[in-house]
């Protein structure tokens, strides 16, 4: 099949679609540091919420816990393919 599209000067071209480019259907490729590509969505993490610390225990745990959701966010971005993991 063929659609029209625009290009950047404007003017209208008929382009083939992939799969009639190739034979097969297309393939999105994984994303890479120096590629574009597609990647999963992530896994949900949770908001860290507020802190209620009033002395400097409370705050450790504050800080503790925000580092927690902070690597969850990590991992999961590192298992969609959005951030490489590291080497």
């Amino acid at each position: 099949m063929t659609v029209n599209v625009v290009t950047e000067d404007g003017t209208i071209a008929e382009v083939s679609t992939p799969s009639d480019a190739s034979g097969s259907s297309y393939t999105l490729p994984a994303a890479t540091s120096s590629a574009l590509g597609g990647v999963k969505e992530g896994a949900y993490v949770a908001n860290a919420g507020e802190s209620t610390a009033t002395d400097v225990a409370g705050a450790v745990t504050s800080i503790n816990a925000v580092a927690t959701q902070l690597n969850a966010l990590i991992a999961s971005l590192q298992a969609s393919g959005a951030l490489a993991a590291s080497s």
